[in-house]
């Protein structure tokens, strides 16, 4: 894997939550990840979804 792709994904925000569930699950690294996992997870949700709300909005409104 190139070294740009590696490092995008070593940060992308699936693998934070994937990472933080697996350890949760396991009882390892409690807390290692967590906060950013949220906060990723939050920013997404935020983005998301006013963004497909006004493109169903404007798709089923013409």
């Amino acid at each position: 894997m190139p070294d740009w792709l590696q490092w995008f994904a070593e940060r992308q925000p699936m693998t934070l939550v994937m990472n933080e569930v697996r350890d949760l699950t396991l009882g390892i690294n409690l807390y290692d990840a967590e906060l950013a996992a949220v906060l990723w997870s939050v920013a997404i949700l935020a983005i998301g979804f006013p963004l497909g709300l006004w493109l169903y909005n404007r798709r089923t409104t013409q």
